[in-house]
């Protein structure tokens, strides 16, 4: 028997940016998430005898091989809560979306991971549980968790939902995949460069708080006017942290701006498409379902022959799910 856990990558409107305590992978400020139902990994977990006195892990993704170190300690963290006979556990992930390319495939990757492997080892977690023994893995993996609106609060464990995944029906994000690629450098040494070089990351710090109470009033009313300049203000400075690094981190790329005006020229014309990006050169759009379709319309008029441009729309996903097969 093996285990099956779904999880949805989940997009940060108001970014969380660098860690308060790299050991526990905590948050230096906070974030407010959605789940992007259009994309998922499927995470398999099934147990083996272990050839040790110890547990051991094997891990792949989209086939390939893993270093297993990379996940020592979300499972020395696990690995706390079994008290059965020692195990080889051996993980196969799928992503439906390009893995390590700025898309959040860690955030649902981890949760994921968590979810199963709370069900493979009889551990008991609460979801409160799940997304911190996610977060062993990736900071934003604790809002993968839950579906709807999610909340990962400044140097907290674990996130937890605003709202489910009904609460505001009408929003979209558009994504646009303008590069398919792994990006160069991966979140976490971007994170730490900025916060250890950059000499505006403590504003930056101080700036997220009021982002994040500003948010959470807007996704509660429903009011993209509203929300949308906060999403915006919130991966520019996040940004600029990093081309203030030393040395600076460079994700974007000329058709990342190329999309980012698209957006801006949609508002000066009335639609609501408010663009944010993530560590990677990837754009999404957040918009209304009535406004989609003049979205896609000015993106395909503002892309070249050239581009390879992947266009995907996505509502609210829900939050992990987990089965025996």
């Amino acid at each position: 028997m093996s285990i099956v856990a779904v999880a949805h990558p989940n997009l940060a409107l108001v970014k969380y940016w660098g860690k308060a305590d790299t050991g526990l992978n905590l948050p230096a400020s906070g974030s407010i998430g959605i789940s992007l139902g259009a994309f998922s990994t499927t995470t398999r977990l099934r147990l083996e005898a272990a050839n040790s006195g110890s547990s051991t892990w094997e891990v792949s993704i989209n086939g390939r091989t893993q270093d297993p170190e990379r996940f020592r300690d979300f499972f020395d963290e696990a690995l706390k809560g079994y008290s059965g006979e020692p195990r080889h556990i051996v993980v196969a992930s799928e992503n439906d979306f390009p893995t390590a390319a700025g898309l959040a495939s860690s955030a649902s990757g981890f949760a994921a991971l968590a979810g199963a492997v709370n069900r493979g080892l009889n551990l008991n977690l609460n979801d409160s549980d799940i997304s911190a023994l996610a977060r062993r893995g990736s900071g934003s993996a604790t809002r993968s968790v839950s579906g709807g609106f999610v909340a990962y609060p400044e140097k907290a464990a674990s996130a937890r939902q605003l709202h489910r995944e009904n609460h505001w029906p009408e929003l979209r994000c558009v994504i646009v995949q303008v590069s398919s690629g792994k990006k160069a450098v991966s979140s976490r040494k971007a994170m730490e460069a900025s916060r250890t070089t950059s000499p505006y990351y403590p504003a930056w710090i101080e700036d997220s708080r009021k982002l994040v109470d500003q948010a959470r009033d807007a996704i509660a009313d429903r009011d993209l006017d509203a929300l949308g300049p906060v999403i915006r203000r919130s991966y520019l400075r996040m940004f600029s942290t990093m081309f203030s690094a030393d040395d600076p981190v460079m994700f974007w790329q000329e058709a990342s701006i190329r999309v980012m005006n698209i957006a801006a020229e949609l508002r000066k014309n009335g639609i609501a498409a408010w663009e944010t990006m993530d560590a990677g050169p990837q754009v999404k759009i957040i918009t209304l379902e009535t406004q989609v379709e003049a979205v896609l319309t000015a993106l395909e008029a503002g892309r070249s022959g050239a581009d390879d441009w992947v266009i995907s729309v996505s509502g609210i996903g829900s939050g992990l799910k987990v089965r025996e097969e």
